[in-house]
């Protein structure tokens, strides 16, 4: 499952070519890779401002073709979908069944419905992709943060407002580490200047690629 909202559009200011949601789709293509090499079946479900869109499980060169088409065609924008336009490809994620969602998991909206997905049953491994910026908060003069979805601006200066930030940043990411174990999800987190490995191996163990 890969969150193609617009806040996967973030990018740090020393890579701007490189995105949140490029990580995110190389992870999911990972994934994918590791699933087909143990003969496991593997689908994939969007989830966006566009909707949501679902690539039926199945295995084989021609999976991997739809899912690298599904994911090289995607362009995030808007908001999370609400439960109507999830219940779909929610219906066909059985229980038991293994999701790896990988996103920001900042929208409370979209926490909620992966709570809910494992509450149901399924056995759901969150990895939360943040960007190095998010991370270490590195600005060093005044400026306009925006928030990417919902379009809200703070006007401030970097250094005053850095030791702030990074304190309830990291408050955040507990507090949602705490939500998710107390659902049952296991939560790991990647920050885009890092290799896929590092997160893939605490995921997969001897099975990364």
């Amino acid at each position: 499952m890969l969150d193609t909202t617009a806040s996967m559009t973030q990018a740090d200011e020393a890579a701007p070519t490189r995105t949140r949601f490029d990580v995110a789709r190389l992870l999911a293509t990972c994934v994918y890779e590791i699933a087909q090499r143990q003969g496991d079946v593997c689908g994939l479900v969007l989830c966006g401002g566009a909707g949501v869109a679902l690539v039926t499980p199945g295995t084989g060169p021609r999976q991997r073709d739809r899912i690298r088409h599904a994911l090289a065609a995607v362009q995030p924008q808007g908001e999370w979908p609400d439960a109507k336009a999830l219940a779909p490809a929610w219906g066909r994620i059985a229980r038991g069944d293994l999701v790896v969602a990988i996103g920001d998991w900042f929208d409370d909206t979209a926490v909620e419905h992966m709570v809910q997905l494992a509450h149901a049953g399924r056995e759901v491994v969150a990895v939360q992709v943040l960007t190095a910026d998010e991370r270490d908060f590195p600005f060093r003069d005044g400026r306009r943060f925006v928030e990417q979805e919902g379009g809200e601006s703070l006007l401030g200066d970097g250094p005053a407002l850095r030791a702030d930030y990074l304190a309830r940043f990291e408050q955040a990411r507990r507090a949602l580490a705490a939500r998710f174990a107390a659902a049952g999800i296991r939560c790991v987190s990647h920050v885009i200047d890092a290799t896929p490995e590092s997160v893939l191996g605490a995921l997969f163990g001897d099975r990364a690629p």
